[in-house]
């Protein structure tokens, strides 16, 4: 990859990766058994990654990064397995709650980080 091809692909697929999102999550609170849970998974970790965006030194990275997670949102969008009634309430709390890079553990609103004013370590929505 090129130095100027990765910067356009990069907002190429960050605009995949955000109509994606809203497209499955829609979805997600319909699925069931581990395809849900996958969803749930991917959701965040598409969320995280746009969220910490790229490091500066790891662009080509994050652009591949950006691509694996379009190609698992889409397949979950076309093939989101049986779907059954609407139940998003723990999706939503799963899709929405903090969670701590190192320690996977829940982050309270408001609770301090330890990172850098205006840096997000926990990779919130």
């Amino acid at each position: 990859m090129q130095p100027g091809e990765d910067s356009g692909l990069q907002v190429q697929l960050e605009t995949y990766v955000h109509q994606l999102l809203l497209e499955v999550e829609e979805l997600a609170v319909r699925m069931v058994g581990e395809t849900r849970q996958t969803a749930a998974h991917v959701v965040l970790r598409a969320c995280d990654l746009l969220q910490a965006g790229p490091r500066k030194a790891d662009t080509a990275a994050y652009v591949e990064d950006l691509a694996g997670a379009c190609r698992a949102l889409l397949a979950l969008r076309e093939q989101p397995g049986p779907l059954g009634p609407v139940r998003d309430d723990e999706l939503a709390a799963a899709v929405h709650t903090r969670v701590c890079r190192e320690c996977t553990a829940a982050i309270s609103d408001g609770e301090h980080t330890g990172g850098e004013p205006g840096s997000s370590p926990s990779g919130a929505r």
